[in-house]
């Protein structure tokens, strides 16, 4: 999730809410479907795992209606504040997705220290950016981030990115899929320790890698056509599966 309060061309309406919570896609990104990123482990013990969908402009008519008849009614509420349909559509797969990492319908999130949501069970992050989605849930702290690469401002690489991280972005063949690798990985990292968007100038990384400043944490970013997905967390024994969207609106 980019944060509206850098560029608000870029992110309307980014909040905790987005960061935590879920979040135009091209022709060209209709072959990308969920990707599973998960960790060896037993569940109730060490366990860490990551959906990220990306083929959301390819869900049916009606989608949203499938799946506001099996999520409880105080997520419908959430959901349904959200304006267009595919807002709705990404608020709902999230949760579907959460419930599936849990194996069951979670309660209503508590919220905990700069509003971050919580549940007694588990660590959980949620993302979504035009069309994608991405779900992070452990036993121990999890951040996940999921961004639509696009063109990037100045203004926020002067600002966030350490000068390391600058040289990496003009260097880089791809500047703006280096941006957004980078940023990906700095709103994993806030989601992670769950500070808030202050801790943005705090989160650092280094290349080859790329590695955490923080040590406590290891981090996994990955491209998924369009989409640039990043996750923080203090397990790193990570393995990707291939689900569709098609499963979401049909598992029931």
């Amino acid at each position: 999730m980019f944060v509206s309060k850098c560029q608000n061309q870029f992110a309307k309406g980014d909040g905790w809410d987005e960061m935590y919570d879920m979040a135009d896609v091209s022709q060209a990104t209709r072959q990308h479907s969920i990707f599973v990123l998960t960790s060896t482990g037993i569940y109730g013990t060490l366990f860490c795992m990551i959906y990220v969908c990306t083929d959301l402009q390819n869900a049916p008519e009606g989608a949203v209606q499938t799946l506001l008849a099996r999520t409880p009614a105080w997520r419908c509420e959430a959901a349904l504040q959200h304006h267009s349909a595919q807002e709705q559509l990404q608020s709902l797969v999230a949760f579907q997705l959460l419930c599936r990492a849990l194996g069951t319908v979670p309660p209503q999130f508590t919220v905990g220290a700069y509003g971050k949501p919580l549940l007694d069970t588990a660590e959980f992050s949620l993302s979504h950016s035009r069309g994608a989605v991405a779900v992070g849930i452990a036993s121990q702290p999890i951040g996940v981030d999921v961004e639509l690469v696009r063109p990037h401002p100045a203004a926020v690489i002067k600002r966030y990115m350490t000068a390391a991280e600058r040289r990496s972005i003009q260097d880089s063949e791809d500047s703006d899929r280096q941006f957004f690798l980078l940023w990906t990985l700095k709103e994993s990292y806030v989601k992670a320790v769950g500070v808030g968007l202050r801790g943005l100038r705090q989160a650092s990384f280094t290349f080859p890698g790329p590695r955490c400043a923080d040590a406590r944490f290891a981090c996994h970013t990955q491209s998924f056509g369009v989409w640039q997905v990043s996750a923080c967390g203090t397990k790193d024994d990570l393995s990707m599966q291939k689900v569709s969207i098609h499963t979401i609106l049909t598992d029931g």
